[in-house]
Order: structure tokens, then sequence, then C-alpha cells
């Protein structure tokens, strides 16, 4: 009786009523503190604060319920003033005590690329933001002031990105995403409609994007920004200032809009935040010279003088880091190594100016510079390893593993890393779908691009690389009725043409094929990247038609549109070639004249792609000594490039060429092959270019003859079988059959393909080295 008395009497005095309206009034109180974190970006630790002060408070509430909750008027009561006093000051001091600040960060170990084992201070995944910054728009900006509306948010995103917790970027770093603004008819990348921002936003994944406008009001340049969510493209803030100094008003709308997206882990201050004159530039007229660059740079990629433009912005602000990036990737692409290194390693000595990802990207790129690729890609797998979660981090080790034909199978994880990270990202999956190219799995490969494909809203491109890969699987009736698609989605195309040239020329419809590539070529609106691209597949077939003299004349005359053009970058265009073609002709003499002079023109490394072709020269001079003279030299690099951490892996793979041409020339077959096999899969690996697939075949048949001289002869004829299925019209795969079934005396198969070889070759170059040796070897036929 009792028990039932005191619990009436607890509910007379109304304690279990009180209780329970504490509870529910504690628990709003922690939904409305977690709504206030995530909208505020407030430190999570404050619902940890509510819970445990209202918990302490407890006993006073129960207490103030038992003393004070019956009907009508209650004494006061002693206890009152002295236990719940007490009780207020417990429940202000024990979530002080118990509660830790939650930490934004994490202290990780690692190893660095020279063996050090070093501590790092990472953001933790959940507290980063990815950004997109499109070019801003103006009302009333005049034509000598239009630079802005590009420098402004570069400006901007610079900024943002040296903040350890964001990461952000513009079309000046990503091209890609001007390209899908321009395709869609905004010439300038400026003005977009909002449903197209939405699109290449979430095309790139990025959590968050900012749009801009920058107007002249008197003196003062007023700038608004407005940032927006992805998700639902819904606005989440909007920021202004103005000022008459552009860049004090680009630090201010920064600090805004870092503060709005950082929040509370602003307080870990991982780095310094210095004005954008310290890490950008500070020059006025330098920033419009590299900014006006920078844009022409996007509407012509192959414009000849960048790097001049680069230099004359670089002698206005010798201390502008961004600057000496770009000269530093400029240098680079000229084959200016000394210069490249040179400005690259003054970046590196201002790593503190840098965003995070750049630190990473900059030694990487200084490794691969020097041809160090192994330190290369430990540094990218270091990034991974300290961030773990960073699509960034995995797409760059996933492009460098492919580009150094290194561990495709750690690609391919890093990839299907990004693919969980950003489950709508086309890029990745087309990126995957090349992967799994290389790596010879056509059935995934095809599945990736489809899903590529499905998440795009271009019905051509994805389309025609589509239709390749059914191509190399044989399926050319598939392929064939993706191009009638296209086709008729976008007739006038020029990369439709393209392909479907490349489909004619694999068939053998060969006349077909150069008819439509030179219609394309006659056009004088054609770009020069664009003329390259033609003139490589038109000299593709003319030499398997046995006509070199005409494709040297093609490649002479580019040679001579391309005379502003530095040597290096002209060496993959016309120099290499040129060169090549010299050999096929027998020319060995004005061949080496030709890599003699062509080697003076380009700094080493770049030189070595060049200097490489004197094998070639040997082989046919039977020059066992110049081979060994060569091996030798090369040797000398290596082992001096491994003390310096420099060109190995390059110089490496130029030995692997001349050590199978010193086995050819001393009839060692079997090491020949087995150096053969090496290069046919180091090319197998790179061949996601469309020329460079060829490469790959061309090394396919070249060891299927040395299985033949090793008298595997079944393995031979398997591989010059699968050329064949990827590329019917193959002259060289056909001429290697011919002689195998000579050789296993197969003679009527022999002379059927014996009379497809001969038709391919009814107008070919009495001199093409290629076609005497056949001249010769079809003897033995006995045709009559």
């Amino acid at each position: 009786m009792e028990k039932t008395s005191f619990l009436a009497s607890l509910w007379e005095r109304r304690v279990p009523q009180s209780v329970g309206l504490y509870i529910a009034a504690t628990w709003m109180a922690i939904e409305i503190g977690d709504w206030v974190i995530e909208r505020f970006v407030l430190a999570p630790e404050i619902t940890s604060y509510i819970f445990i002060a209202m918990i302490s408070f407890l006993p006073s509430v129960i207490l103030l319920a038992y003393q004070y909750g019956k009907k009508g008027k209650d004494p006061w009561h002693k206890s009152t003033f002295m236990v719940v006093p007490l009780n207020l000051v417990a429940a202000a001091a024990l979530p002080i005590a118990l509660v830790q600040p939650v930490k934004a960060t994490e202290v990780k170990t690692a190893v660095d690329e020279t063996g050090k084992t070093q501590e790092y201070v990472i953001p933790k995944q959940q507290y980063q933001k990815r950004i997109l910054n499109y070019f801003w728009t103006s009302d009333n900006l005049g034509d000598d002031d239009v630079w802005l509306q590009y420098a402004l948010p570069w400006l901007l995103s610079k900024d943002l990105a040296r903040n350890e917790f964001l990461a952000s970027y513009t079309a000046f770093e990503h091209a890609h995403i001007y390209q899908i603004i321009r395709e869609a008819g905004f010439e300038k990348g400026i003005g977009e409609p909002m449903s197209l921002q939405l699109k290449t936003v979430r095309n790139h994944s990025r959590e968050f994007f900012i749009t801009g406008s920058v107007n002249k009001q008197e003196n003062n340049y007023v700038m608004s920004a407005t940032l927006y969510r992805s998700k639902d493209g819904k606005v989440e803030a909007t920021f202004s200032a103005q000022g008459d100094n552009i860049f004090n008003t680009v630090d201010v709308l920064s600090e805004q809009i870092s503060a709005k997206l950082v929040g509370f882990a602003a307080r870990e201050n991982l780095t310094d935040d210095f004005p954008v004159t310290e890490h950008v530039v500070s020059n006025i007229e330098a920033l419009k010279s590299v900014t006006n660059t920078l844009v022409e740079k996007l509407q012509l990629p192959y414009m000849t003088d960048y790097v001049e433009k680069l230099e004359a912005a670089y002698e206005l602000d010798k201390s502008s880091i961004e600057i000496q990036k770009l000269l530093s990737h400029a240098y680079a692409s000229v084959g200016k190594a000394k210069l490249a290194e040179k400005f690259g390693e003054m970046v590196k000595e201002q790593s503190y100016k840098l965003t995070r990802e750049e630190r990473f990207f900059i030694q990487g790129y200084l490794y691969g510079l020097k041809g160090d690729y192994e330190s290369h890609l430990k540094v990218l797998k270091l990034w991974v390893e300290l961030y773990p979660n960073s699509a960034d981090a995995h797409s760059t080790l996933a492009q460098y593993l492919q580009a150094y034909a290194g561990d495709l199978e750690l690609a391919e994880q890093s990839l299907l890393k990004v693919i969980s990270l950003l489950p709508n990202d086309l890029g990745a999956f087309f990126r995957l779908s090349k992967l799994y190219e290389s790596m010879g799995d056509l059935d995934k490969a095809i599945v990736n691009m489809q899903k590529a494909i499905d998440l795009s809203d271009d019905d051509v491109n994805g389309n025609l690389y589509l239709a390749l890969l059914y191509e190399q699987k044989g399926d050319f009736a598939k392929a064939n009725d993706i191009y009638e698609k296209v086709s008729i989605i976008d007739p006038s195309n020029k990369s439709v043409v393209y392909f479907i040239a490349l489909n004619n020329y694999k068939l053998g419809h060969f006349a077909k094929a150069k008819s439509s590539l030179s219609r394309l070529l006659e056009k004088e609106e054609v770009p020069v990247s664009q003329r390259a691209s033609l003139v490589s597949v038109l000299n593709e077939i003319d030499v398997t038609l046995g006509k070199i003299k005409t494709a040297r004349q093609r490649i002479l005359d580019l040679e001579s549109l391309l005379s502003n053009i530095p040597a290096s970058r002209k060496m993959r265009v016309t120099t290499i070639p040129n060169i090549e073609l010299l050999g096929k002709l027998g020319e060995t003499a004005l061949q080496m004249v030709e890599i003699e002079r062509s080697v003076k023109e380009i700094e080493a490394p770049y030189s070595y792609s060049v200097e490489y072709l004197m094998l070639e020269v040997y082989k046919a001079q039977n020059n066992v000594e110049g081979v060994k003279q060569f091996i030798n030299k090369f040797e000398s690099l290596n082992e001096q490039d491994d003390e310096q951490h420099s060109s190995q892996n390059f110089v490496s793979y130029i030995l692997d060429y001349a050590y199978l041409t010193l086995y050819e020339l001393t009839n060692d077959y079997s090491k020949a092959k087995e150096k053969a096999y090496v290069i046919a899969e180091r090319a197998k690996k790179v061949s996601g270019g469309l020329m460079a697939r060829f490469s790959y075949l061309g090394w396919k048949v070249k060891l299927a003859e040395l299985y033949r001289y090793t008298e595997q002869y079944h393995e031979s004829e398997m591989l010059l079988l699968e050329v064949l299925k990827e590329f019917p019209a193959s002259v060289l795969a056909k001429k290697a059959l011919v002689e195998l079934y000579i050789k296993t005396d197969r003679i009527d198969e022999a002379r059927k393909l014996d009379a497809d070889i001969m038709n391919t070759w009814s107008e070919a170059d009495a001199e093409y080295v290629k076609y005497q040796e056949y001249l010769k070897v079809r003897s033995s036929l006995e045709l009559g």
C-alpha cells in the first residue's frame, strides 16, 4: 500500500508529467541544435552540451516538481535555494568537463616518396566542401574591363581553395566546363542559364557552385556572389563586397564565403589566410595579361603564342606563383625541360602558398618532368593514402598509372572508388571504360561506356567510343548500327565523319575513308590540332596502301603550316613521322641527317624520343656495333638518372627497344621475343588513344613474327588473327600470316591472302621496304 501511495503522491505532485515535459523539451532542444549546427555549420558538440546540461539539471526538475507540483499554493523550501543553484553550476560545468570539442581534422602518419615517415594533419572528409566557380556577369563594365568577369571568379576560387577544407576551381583549371557551356551556344563562357549550370556542376560532382557579378559604381567595383547547393539548385547564401581595390575586395568576399562553408572548422587554423596578392598575383596589369591569355587558351587550345604571352605576364609580376606554375607547364609543353623544371622548383619552394591538391600535384609533376615515374606515382599514392575519400586524388592516381603503364588493377580500384564517391560522374565511367579497354576486358569497357552515355545528354561522342569498342571485339555490324544512329542525330559533326572514316579504313574501304577525311582537311576553318589528327589518319591509310611518298609529302605540307610552332610541339606531329617515313623508303642516310638535326633542336629528355629512331637506321644497316654504342650511352644515362632520380623510367623504356634491336640483329630471337612482349604489354596499357591503338596492333604483329622465328606457330597465328579481327585490312598482319603459312606449308591459304595483299599494294611505291620484302616472300608461292 505504501508503494501505491508513494506513486500516487508523485502523480499528485505532477512529477511524472513534469519529467515527461522536460524530456520532450530536451529532445526538442537537441533537434533544434542539430538544425542550427547544420544550417550555420556550427560546432557539432553543441548538441552534446545541450544533452548533458539538461540531463544534469534533471534532479532539480524532479525536486521542483515534487516540492511545488501540488495544486494550490506551496510553501518555499530551503532545499530549493541550495540544490537548484548547485545543480545549475553542475549542469554548466559537466558538459565542459565531459565533452571534448569535435575535431575537424585528424593526424595521420605516412611514409613519403623519399622513405621518410611524417605526420600530416588532414581535414576530415565530412567537413570538406567541393565548389565550382562560374565566370561572372556584368551590367555596366566597359569593353576594357570585360576581363574582370573572368579574373575575379578565378581569384576568388584560388583564395577559397587555399582553405584546407575547400576544393575550388573554374573552367581555367578544367576546360571541359567551358566546352560544355560553349557547345550550348555560350561562346564566351558567360551568361549560361541555371539549368546548364546545374547540369555542368552535377557532371563534375561538386556540392556547391558560385555565380557572381561585377559592376562599376564611380571608382568602386561592386561584387556580388551567390552560393548554390548543387543537389537542388537552391540558394545557400548571398554575399557582396565593394571597393576600389579589386584584390582587397575579393579577399573580403572570400572571407565571407569561407566562413559560411567552413563554419566551426575554421578554428582548426590549418593554413594562414594570405591575401590574394601574396598567393596568386599582385600586379593589376599582370592579372589582366594572364587572364586574357587563359581566356584565349580556352577558346584556342593550340594557340601558338601561349608561352610568349605568359612570359610577358611574368615580366609584369615575377613574384606571382600562379604565373610561375602556368609558365612551367607551358615550357614543358614546348619541350623546354630546363625552364619547366626551373619554374616548377620555384613553385615548390613556395609550397606554403599552394592548395593541398596543388602540393601533391606539383611535387609529382616535377618527378614526372624528370622522367622519374616511380616517385611520381609514390607521391600520388601518398595523396590517396592521406585522403582516401578524395575523388581528385584517386582520379589523378588512376590517370598516371595508366599513362605510365603501371598497375592497372590499382587504377581500377581508384576509379571504382571515385564512382562510389561520385555515382553520377559520367567522366569517371568514361575513364573506367577506357581503362578496361587497356586491360583487354572489352565487355566491362562496353558496360561502363554505356553507363557514361546514360548519364550524359550528349548522344554522339560517347556512342562513337562505344562503336570503337565493338570494333575491337570484331563486331563491325554493331559498330555500324551505332554510326548510322549518330549520323542521323548530327550528320555534320566532324567527330562522326572522323570515326566513320576510321571504320572504313579498318574494313579496307580506303578510297571512301580518304575521301571523307580529305573533305574535312580542305576546310579552311579546321584548327591546327584537328588538321594534325586528320593528316595522321590519312597517312596511316597511305602507309597501309604502300604510298609512302604521298604520306611524306603530306607531312612536309603540314610542316610548312607549323613553321611558327616550337620543334618539341611538332615532334610527334611531323618530325618523328617524317623520319619514320624516310625509313620505310630505305632512305637511311636522310634519316640520320634528320635525326641529328632534330636532336639539336630539342632538349633532353624530349630529344630521346627522336634519338631512339637511330635504332631503325642501325637495324637497316645491320650495324650491330652502332646498336651497342647506343645501348652503352643510354645505360650510362640510366645510371646517372638513378642517382639523380631523373628520367630513369623513360630511358629504361628506350633501352627495351635498343635490346630488342640488338637481339634481332644477332638472331637471338628468344630474348627478342621477351623484350617485344614487354613492349607490347606496355603499349596495350597506354592504347587508349585512337592512333595509340594502331601502334599496339603493330607491336602484336611484331611479337607474332618473333613467335614464328622461335617456332611457336600456333601462338603466332592466334596473335595475327586477333589483329585481323579488330583491323581486317591490316596488310602487315596479312603479310606476317603469309610468311607463317609458307613456313608451315599452308601454301593455298597463303595464296588467298596474297591476292588481298597485292590488291592493297597495287599502287605501292617500289622503294617501300616492306613491299620489297614481300615481293621476295611471294616468289616462293609459285604463282606462275
